[in-house]
């Protein structure tokens, strides 16, 4: 069950269409299971390479980028490379070599825009979490009793990131109500 399947196959769309993109969210809204929803549904035959540089340093994340290029350039079967927590400006000059590839269909994921547009990158917002996709998603992992469902997705929707809040409690914290207090 994908979180919002009608977005993610749009950007599936355009990704198999060689287009680069920079996907923008604020923090949880699910960035995180769209790729994983995105991943669910690219063609097997597609190369993934995906890079997270959340927590890089700067030289880990040029490290990074050297290796990765390394190998694409090594390979010439279509690669769609992630570049997950994305700064545009502090990553430009790393990832510019991968954009001459022609194999190779770049992703970047950030919570902003990051100026790429000028490189030919399509900027695609992932729209809010609704009501409706939490209740599904409370639903799909049973977290609380059918008639809390729609409360649960209440209180997600009042919190500042709902996706995340939903992701980083455990079950058992739902199950026994502790989000009514």
């Amino acid at each position: 069950m994908m979180l919002r399947p009608t977005f993610t196959e749009k950007l599936a769309s355009l990704l198999l269409a060689c287009q680069h993109v920079n996907l923008i969210s604020p923090h949880g809204q699910g960035r995180r299971r769209t790729l994983y929803d995105l991943k669910s549904i690219l063609p097997d035959a597609l190369i993934i390479k995906h890079i997270d540089l959340k927590h890089m340093e700067e030289n880990e994340y040029q490290k990074a980028f050297s290796a990765a290029f390394k190998d694409l350039n090594k390979v010439k079967h279509p690669t769609l490379l992630i570049l997950h927590n994305f700064n545009g400006v502090q990553h430009l000059n790393d990832m510019t070599p991968a954009l001459k590839l022609e194999h190779v269909t770049v992703l970047t994921v950030s919570e902003h825009q990051t100026g790429m547009q000028n490189l030919g990158f399509n900027n695609l917002v992932i729209p809010s979490i609704l009501k409706q996709e939490l209740m599904t998603e409370v639903e799909y992992r049973n977290l609380v009793a059918s008639q809390d469902v729609e409360k649960l997705a209440d209180w997600l929707m009042q919190q500042a990131s709902p996706y995340t809040t939903l992701e980083e409690k455990e079950k058992g914290w739902f199950a026994l109500g502790e989000w009514k207090l």
